[in-house]
């Protein structure tokens, strides 16, 4: 991590810290509740250790302290519940958390750790991957320009862990493609990668049978997309199929009906919120920061999304300072305030 980097983390931290001791930061917590605003967190995977971590994922441990920080201070409730809480403005806190994509670390790692705590989560799964059917193509990427020597995954300039620049710039490029050309993109990869006995095994999925026990347990699902296709890039058919059919797996598969959605990479406009309207949907969550209110548009859900830097000085411990500091938006508030000053 470059040295102005941690300086500036080291920084917020102590912010955090001060802030937390003089009992600002549960007296923000009280006053977003009160507003009937309610923080919903955004992950996607769980899993590695300090010497092999993931793109996106948070290690089992940070989870586990991150859970049992927030269950002492908030209610992690079903979506339902955050629905009548935001409401009625009930003066307790409560906070949602989605896991995004639907890999087997959810249910293996992800979902215990909520049950040890008495919490719950929102799984928003993508069909297709679910039981292996089809891959993420951004794992087929990843795979098809991993070195044939070395780790999978690499640390970029801000410790973060990234596929490698090659695979990421990729990734990027097939994002702003129509979905058509995206789909050969990745069939021609997966082809020379499936030839290639030096590649590893892409990413698990969990299974049905995997989801099914989740919902018994009382875990939420949602839907992801039948391919994780970008919605913005889709036509009109292609659209219509990602989510219909994607909700109509989940309602068979499950048993039950399922009315959310988070948009693939956050990705939408106002043709897409009216398909997925019409879909069948009645919440859908973006990647655009903020907090759910009765007010705001049901299709349009800002969500927090958690990565290294909001939790973390190092990339592995946890502080719940830090946190709660960003989860409740200090800094952004006071970064507001000093541009404000400068216009």
């Amino acid at each position: 991590m470059p040295l102005w980097q941690c300086l500036i983390q080291r920084s917020k931290w102590v912010i955090a810290v001060v802030l937390q001791a003089c009992g600002f930061l549960a007296w923000l917590r009280r006053w977003r509740a009160r507003r009937g605003e309610i923080p919903v967190l955004a992950l996607h995977r769980v899993g590695g250790s300090p010497e092999s971590r993931q793109p996106q994922a948070i290690p089992p441990q940070v989870l586990r302290q991150m859970i049992q920080a927030l269950s002492q201070r908030y209610t992690i409730c079903s979506w339902e519940t955050c629905v009548r809480v935001a409401r009625s403005r009930d003066p307790h806190p409560h906070i949602a958390i989605t896991f995004d994509d639907g890999y087997l670390d959810n249910a293996e790692w992800a979902w215990p750790i909520l049950r040890e705590a008495g919490a719950t989560g929102i799984f928003c799964v993508t069909t297709r991957f679910v039981d292996g059917v089809e891959p993420h193509w951004w794992d087929v990427i990843a795979a098809a320009y991993r070195p044939t020597q070395g780790p999978r995954f690499r640390l970029n300039r801000f410790g973060q862990a990234t596929y490698g620049a090659i695979a990421e710039g990729k990734i990027h490029r097939l994002k702003t493609l129509p979905s058509e050309q995206l789909r050969q993109n990745v069939a021609s990869l997966q082809v020379a990668a499936a030839r290639d006995l030096t590649i590893e095994r892409l990413p698990v999925a969990m299974s049905w049978a995997e989801a099914r026990r989740m919902v018994e347990e009382g875990a939420d699902f949602g839907g992801h997309g039948l391919t994780h296709a970008i919605l913005t890039n889709c036509n009109d058919d292609e659209l219509a199929s990602e989510l219909k059919d994607c909700r109509e797996t989940l309602c068979r598969e499950l048993g039950r009906e399922i009315t959310i959605f988070a948009y693939p990479n956050g990705d939408y406009d106002d043709r897409v919120v009216a398909r997925t309207r019409h879909a069948g949907f009645r919440y859908a969550f973006s990647i655009e920061r903020g907090y759910y209110t009765a007010a705001g548009d049901p299709l349009k859900i800002p969500r927090i999304m958690v990565s290294e830097p909001l939790y973390s000085l190092n990339g592995c411990n946890f502080s719940w300072p830090l946190f709660e500091a960003e989860v409740l938006g200090v800094f952004e508030v006071l970064l507001w305030r000093r541009l404000r000053r400068r216009a």
